[in-house]
């Protein structure tokens, strides 16, 4: 029995990660290096300092001056980020039906708290908040979501993980946890195979939708 709902933030909440692509595309701008959509790819979903160890071997930047310069476009880009449909509804939904409520994302503290809580008046919404300030090792390691489940106090089973990157949903089930993926315009053509679910947007989710991912 489904017992919580874990959110991803970018891309499953917010429309937040083009800002995680934009400002990777602008920072390799800013020295000369232009992405290519096979880069942009491999860029979604991850953070800076993961996707640099891969794409540095392919474009010599300068490490340091690059995270001074993606923080900065980041900012600016996730500062026009708005919420995407179904969050508030489905939110209710399970504040409705008493099932708790997490958040599992490889982002900051402070991003989360100034970028998201706070902008939308979320900080009563969220049983359980994890962020890289919690846990440094980011997905695909399941180390989050294992957090995530230690603190709500409950089986991994009893908890329903939504995703929008292929990265997220590899975390998820490898920490042994039902998974529904909610693929975007960046995330589209993942390979969703390993989720136990795909669905189009948030307005899938129901009280029956969850039922039955939890076997009942």
């Amino acid at each position: 029995m489904i017992k919580a709902v874990i959110f991803d933030l970018d891309g499953v909440l917010s429309d937040s990660e083009g800002a995680n692509l934009g400002a990777a595309a602008l920072s390799f701008q800013d020295q000369g290096f232009n992405l290519t959509a096979e880069d942009n790819a491999f860029v979604t979903g991850r953070h800076p300092t993961d996707y640099l160890v891969e794409l540095v071997k392919k474009y010599p930047v300068d490490i340091e001056k690059f995270h001074d310069d993606v923080r900065r476009h980041y900012l600016d880009l996730v500062a026009e980020a708005k919420l995407l449909p179904f969050v508030k509804e489905v939110f209710k939904l399970l504040k409705h039906y008493n099932i708790k409520i997490a958040l599992a994302t490889s982002s900051p503290a402070d991003f989360v708290e100034e970028l998201f809580i706070k902008k939308y008046d979320f900080g009563s919404v969220f049983d359980v908040l994890v962020t890289f300030d919690d846990c440094d090792v980011r997905k695909p390691e399941p180390l989050v979501y294992n957090i995530v489940r230690e603190r709500l106090e409950l089986e991994a089973s009893e908890c329903l993980v939504v995703e929008d990157t292929v990265i997220g949903v590899r975390a998820a089930k490898a920490a042994g946890m039902v998974c529904v993926a909610v693929p975007n315009e960046y995330t589209k053509n993942h390979d969703f195979s390993e989720a136990d679910q795909v669905i189009k947007s948030l307005g899938s989710v129901s009280l029956d939708f969850i039922k039955k991912l939890g076997g009942l």
